[in-house]
């Protein structure tokens, strides 16, 4: 797969074929109509779910749970290198800002990972990553640090 990437970013470069994309969308800088639609859908059910939890009296606490590529600067700039990725399509505080500011509005308890990662990462804190290398999901030592910092949050 690695040595297709050169042949790839060629025929991308002719003009022959298009550039790979990201799959998230919810990275982009900006969203397309049916995009926005989208999370507007989401965001109409975590209303719904915080709702339902305050009519019962249950707290409700909105995580964000960054990807991969936004934790570790050296796997997105590997992939923008690999993939001839335009680093002004993607804005990787954007779903933060959108689910922090929709917290504010409803009054939602919000608790964002990505700086809080970032920054144990940049202090040296973690001594191994805390996703599986090859899946987007929490390893063992990635739930344990994530359920810290969740702990924390809830009880201080």
């Amino acid at each position: 797969k690695n040595t297709l990437y050169p042949l790839r970013n060629l025929l991308v470069k002719l003009k022959l074929t298009e550039p790979p994309k990201l799959r998230y969308f919810i990275l982009k800088s900006n969203y397309s109509d049916y995009d926005k639609k989208a999370f507007e859908v989401s965001l109409k059910n975590i209303e719904l779910v915080k709702n339902i939890t305050y009519e019962k009296n249950i707290d409700f606490f909105l995580v964000m749970i960054p990807m991969k590529y936004q934790v570790y600067d050296s796997l997105w700039q590997d992939y923008k290198k690999r993939n001839i990725i335009p680093e002004k399509e993607y804005d990787f505080s954007k779903p933060s800002e959108v689910m922090g500011e929709f917290s504010k509005q409803h009054n939602i308890k919000f608790l964002d990972l990505l700086p809080r990662l970032k920054e144990k990462i940049q202090n040296k804190e973690l001594n191994q990553s805390i996703y599986y290398d090859n899946d987007p999901h929490f390893n063992v030592y990635g739930n344990e640090v994530v359920a810290e910092l969740v702990k924390n949050q809830l009880f201080d």
